[in-house]
């Protein structure tokens, strides 16, 4: 039996290791497009102001899935998925286009972040961070110049105040974020365009008026399930995939867990890091019960 899981976040990696732990014998593999194990994103911001060095982060050592005879596909990203042929294919790094073959399916790729419009936000320079390879690659360009950090809500601010820490100067732009941290400074408004060439140099606010930066980097709140990959499968009115009490989806020999995924029934919440693990275990013993592990 051939168990295929998108995405090695808590929730993958989770269903990963409890489906191991019930089924010694089916074959499971772990893909994702990123480029680590399992790693804990709550952490992140620590790490950023050197509270915590990266090997801290990774919730397994580099060797665990070997050991336990999980297959993982790192930097292989899922674009679309054959339900009638139980096949889907990913491109690995090199850009090359494969398949690979399953019995169940699991559907842990979480969210994706959903940028706001603002002109050049796509530009060299500007940082977005999700990842822990956006963090680790901001981390590595922090220098004297000022950091401009935009986007809305408290995850903004959270990286003001890490940042602060460093003794970085701070500025966060957003039009509903009440300044909390005496050392960094708030202005309630939009930013609709990054300036510059080669690197920005300034960002235009809704009035007009124009700051001076060179760090510029965004936090945004708004996510959006990551399953475009996935055709024919009932969706909620947000777009996450809808899942029954044992995490099965509607296409057949398909589940899912965490952030990508909300119960038939429920209200669309923020899962909180013990909500993604636990329905992840129950989904590993359900799948591993169907197999009769």
């Amino acid at each position: 039996m051939k168990v295929v899981i998108i995405g090695a976040s808590a929730a993958g990696h989770t269903v990963a290791v409890s489906l191991r732990q019930a089924h010694r014998d089916c074959s499971i593999t772990l893909i994702t497009r990123s480029a680590y194990p399992a790693y804990d994103k709550r952490r992140l911001l620590d790490y950023l102001a050197g509270g915590v060095r990266e090997k801290d982060l990774l919730l397994v050592p580099p060797d665990f899935y070997q050991r336990n005879n999980i297959n993982f596909m790192k930097e292989c990203e899922v674009v679309s998925v054959a339900q009638v042929r139980k096949q889907l294919s990913y491109k690995s790094r090199t850009d090359r286009r494969e398949t690979l073959e399953y019995d169940r399916l699991v559907v842990c790729s979480g969210a994706r972040t959903v940028l706001p419009e603002v002109n050049g936000i796509h530009k060299e320079g500007v940082y977005i961070l999700d990842s822990l390879a956006d963090f680790k690659a901001f981390r590595s360009h922090l220098i004297t110049d000022p950091v401009c950090i935009m986007g809305s809500g408290s995850n903004a601010l959270s990286l003001a105040s890490a940042l602060a820490r460093r003794q970085k100067e701070v500025k966060v732009i957003s039009p509903d974020a009440p300044a909390q941290d005496a050392a960094v400074e708030t202005l309630s408004t939009e930013v609709i365009e990054l300036i510059g060439e080669g690197g920005i140099q300034a960002v235009r606010l809704r009035e007009g008026k124009i700051i001076g930066t060179c760090l510029p980097v965004f936090m945004p709140e708004p996510k959006r399930a990551n399953a475009d990959f996935l055709k024919d499968v009932e969706l909620d009115a947000a777009g996450s995939i809808l899942v029954d009490e044992e995490m099965r989806t509607s296409a057949p020999d398909i589940y899912a867990s965490g952030s990508v995924c909300v119960r038939s029934g429920a209200a669309a919440v923020n899962k909180s890091w013990d909500d993604v693990i636990n329905e992840s275990r129950i989904l590993a013993e359900h799948l591993a019960r169907s197999m009769g592990g």
